[in-house]
């Protein structure tokens, strides 16, 4: 403890802990535990004892009389943890009460005694406290005894507090775990050694990432934290993560406040489902023998329809009922009650939520549901199952309890995502699939709705609902979207993605784009050609289409240039490549204006392209000077530059903007805002990954000028995909000669 007035304290505080610790080990009936934690107790009071700093001999005495008296009642655990509650408990409140009285404010801090003699602390911004005001370390136990996992071999914080929730982990652990703390506020960070107990965790233990820019913290807690990051650097040791709430509210980056929301949510409920899902796990498979691998042979159809419960489904109800006996469908749990009211029978229903909630969506129904299979992942809620009439497979994201299911078959682990949309998906895969429509699949807020109507009770359809973004709709515009949206979205993208050679129909006419599904639009038919002629009509027709923009257009002409019919067309015909290069002029030209980019009114036309692949390469990374010093030298001679990010997807995460580099854009950031150095404008892009992306850059600056096409400057560390850009994209290629 670095503050020493608080050392005498914390030592009643401690004891006070250690009987409450102790108390409920009794109640537990863990004789070991409650004698450990008795006999360090009955040390710490001879301590006290000795010393008697605050001159409390009359209440010391009378605590080594109770001390004396109930120890007899050991050998009888649940007597002796009431008579520590009873007894001793309120005398230890009555003598913290005379001598904790703290109260102090330091900055946006106040720090006040509790009765239990530990701080709290309250954050005056906010007007909240980040501890209880009660007993904040018996709080913090609570907290580990339900989030803690003794298979865990790290914890990893986010957020200090006061180090209640690190020591009480580590304590739970045995002392055995690693404790690393990420805090953004580096006074907080010192706070928690000098007011809390974070100093009582053993140096060797204890790891604090502070300092610097508070972003940088975040991104350093993201990249030893996310499971997806964990998985690309190869780190396959447990660690268990808890993100505390308020310090989210430090983070103004509408980005950053998005992924720690989601984090937050992830590991919470990962943490506080963790016993109900090997409940599920255990019921699920006593449940059912039946694996999803033994759908094989069974249910087979090639065209298929995933039923999701967005707004879209009322759009859809007559092509549902048209399609029974003709198509297959598998419904998402939440649309079985609606399809059930209106008369519609699924061929399959999908559900993976391990939550309580699950069973209103079945009660009811128990009897509508014989004869139809049910697709489970395995932790999907056992009450759900319970109720279920028709035949169960089971399926697992991750491997499942070999208590449960001793020898895991490989093909029943699925490429499931966070939504069960991505289970009804696999489910139609699995079941040979060549064609799968999705209904209901809005991922946004069209028309103002979450979903469509007469869903479950726990279910909001009002209208009005509005999100944190614009995304692109499937009609062309935009449509209101939220974060989590953005990554169901992306888990559907990545399963169509993988399966080419199925063809996915998205049937929801306003909800959000769902890139690799076709949505019954003109610009999609462009595998349908059969002559030159066509395909020249199309390109033209392309050219002149206003509903999409360049990077859409582009994006087309990219997917045409791989097939190989078309390829044949362009090689037998000098119009067809003509009109090809014309539309891919007036794409570069939409870009030109859009980054108001004219280069024919400057003196030069030097080109600098900056490839910053590096999410922690900031203002103090040499190499990022070394870009500020070259665009420097170019505005000196009067040369056009144009700055590239290949990193980020333009979504509001970190980028250089704004009258010097730094990494929180502004709310209102647009594609065509402008980088400044030194108080002089740059147009400014970021670029989403990918390929045709890069390629059609340097397309670009051999548009803008064709003569002398500039220099790309590639930096930073390269991921794999980046690294065969960094090949593509040279120095050597684009030379200045």
């Amino acid at each position: 403890m670095a503050e020493a007035f608080l050392e005498e304290i914390y030592d009643y505080s401690r004891m006070y802990m250690l009987l409450t610790n102790c108390a409920e080990s009794s109640f537990r009936h863990q004789t070991d535990k409650a004698k450990e934690e008795w006999n360090e107790y009955v040390s710490l009071l001879s301590k006290c004892e000795q010393t008697d700093v605050f001159e409390q001999r009359a209440s010391l005495d009378l605590l080594n009389q109770m001390t004396r008296e109930i120890a007899p009642f050991f050998r009888s655990q649940s007597r002796f943890g009431g008579e520590i509650e009873r007894t001793m408990l309120p005398i230890l409140r009555v003598l913290l009460g005379n001598i904790s009285n703290i109260d102090l404010t330091e900055g946006n801090y106040h720090f006040k005694s509790t009765p239990t003699g530990f701080l709290t602390l309250e954050y005056l911004p906010l007007k909240k406290y980040l501890h209880s005001t009660y007993d904040p370390m018996r709080e913090a136990f609570a907290l580990a005894d339900q989030i803690y996992d003794p298979l865990f071999e790290q914890y990893n914080i986010f957020g200090a507090g006061l180090g209640y929730l690190a020591y009480a982990i580590w304590v739970r652990s045995g002392a055995s775990l690693k404790i690393r703390i990420y805090e953004p506020d580096q006074t907080m960070a010192q706070f928690a050694r000098a007011y809390g107990p974070l100093d009582w965790i053993d140096d060797k233990d204890l790891s604090v990432v502070t300092g610097g820019e508070k972003e940088d913290v975040f991104w350093r807690f993201l990249e030893d934290t996310s499971p997806e990051k964990r998985k690309e650097n190869n780190k396959t040791e447990k660690i268990g993560c808890y993100i505390e709430p308020l310090v989210k509210e430090l983070y103004s980056e509408t980005e950053i406040k998005k992924q720690l929301d989601t984090y937050h949510a992830y590991f919470t409920l990962e943490n506080e489902y963790t016993e109900l899902a090997r409940i599920n796990e255990y019921r699920n498979y006593k449940k059912t023998p039946l694996r999803v691998h033994d759908l094989e042979g069974q249910y087979q159809a090639e065209e298929w329809i995933v039923v999701a419960a967005g707004p879209s489904l009322d759009e859809n109800i007559d092509f549902l009922r048209k399609s029974q006996g003709i198509r297959k469908i598998v419904v998402v749990n939440t649309s079985l009650i609606k399809l059930k009211n209106l008369g519609i029978k699924p061929d399959m229903v999908a559900a993976l939520d391990p939550t309580k909630l699950m069973q209103s969506h079945i009660e009811g129904i128990e009897d509508f549901t014989d004869g139809i299979p049910l697709v489970a992942e395995q932790q999907l809620y056992w009450g759900y199952t319970a109720r279920y009439h028709g035949p169960i497979y089971i399926c697992h994201m991750q491997l499942p309890d070999k208590e449960f299911e001793p020898n895991p078959d490989e093909r029943d682990h699925w490429n499931i995502g966070s939504t069960v949309t991505t289970l009804a998906l696999e489910a139609a895969i699995h079941c040979g699939a060549k064609t799968i429509y999705l209904v209901g699949v809005d991922l946004g807020y069209p028309g103002g709705k979450n979903y469509a109507s007469n869903m479950p009770e726990s279910h909001d359809v009002s209208e009005g609902h509005t999100g944190s973004e614009q995304v692109r709709s499937t009609d062309g515009g935009m449509v209101s979207s939220d974060y989590v949206f953005g990554i169901f979205r992306r888990d559907i993208e990545q399963i169509i993605n993988s399966k080419p050679e199925i063809r996915f129909i998205n049937k929801s006419e306003h909800g959000a784009y769902i890139q690799g599904a076709f949505s019954g639009k003109w610009w999609e038919s462009n595998g349908e050609f059969q002559n030159v002629e066509d395909t020249e009509n199309y390109l033209k027709h392309l050219a002149v289409e206003r509903v999409l923009n360049w990077r859409q257009k582009y994006y087309l002409l990219q997917q045409l240039l791989y097939q190989p019919r078309v390829v044949e067309f362009t090689r037998s015909s000098s119009e067809l490549r003509k009109t090809f290069d014309d539309t891919f002029e007036l794409i570069y030209q939409s870009f030109a204006d859009e980054l108001d980019w004219k280069p024919s009114q400057g003196s030069g036309s030097g080109n600098l392209v900056y490839l910053m692949s590096n999410r922690f390469s900031g203002p103090k990374n040499p190499e990022c000077r070394e870009i500020m010093s070259q665009a420097k030298a170019l505005t000196r001679q009067k040369k056009t530059v144009l700055i590239v990010n290949t990193a980020e997807l333009f979504s509001g995460e970190p980028v250089a903007t704004n009258q010097k580099m730094r990494w929180a854009p502004p709310k209102d950031l647009v594609e065509a805002e402008s980088v400044y150095f030194e108080d002089r404008p740059y147009p400014y892009f970021q670029l989403p990954f990918g390929y045709e992306e890069l390629g059609f850059i340097r397309e670009f600056l051999t548009f803008t000028d064709k003569n002398r096409p500039g220099r790309v400057l590639d930096y930073g560390e390269y991921s794999l995909v980046s690294r065969s850009l960094a090949e593509f994209l040279t120095v050597e290629r684009f030379s200045d000669s």
